[in-house]
């Protein structure tokens, strides 16, 4: 059950990111300034992880959400990486 509940937690909020990631940066054909850059990235990974960390509450001190959670945080990491190398080259344009 946790696993399924964990597993499900982690999916909802991975889509959410990629919703996120389309609606700030599909549409744009320019750079962002750094700044600003940190400051999307940072609401996006806020909003993702209070939405798996919502999910799993009840499971919080379960080892199988920590992994879960450490997961997400590498998925979001390397997704941050993406976005920081994408607006890097846009830049350089």
């Amino acid at each position: 059950m946790v696993d399924s509940e964990c597993r499900e937690a982690f999916e909802d909020a991975t889509t959410l990111y990629e919703v996120a990631l389309k609606r700030f940066f599909q549409a744009e054909e320019k750079a962002k300034a750094i700044d600003e850059l940190y400051d999307i990235m940072k609401n996006m990974r806020d909003l993702t992880l209070e939405k798996f960390y919502k999910a799993t509450i009840a499971f919080e001190s379960n080892k199988l959400v920590n992994e879960y959670k450490k997961e997400l945080k590498d998925y979001l990491n390397n997704k941050e990486q993406g976005i920081i190398t994408v607006n890097e080259t846009i830049n350089q344009e």
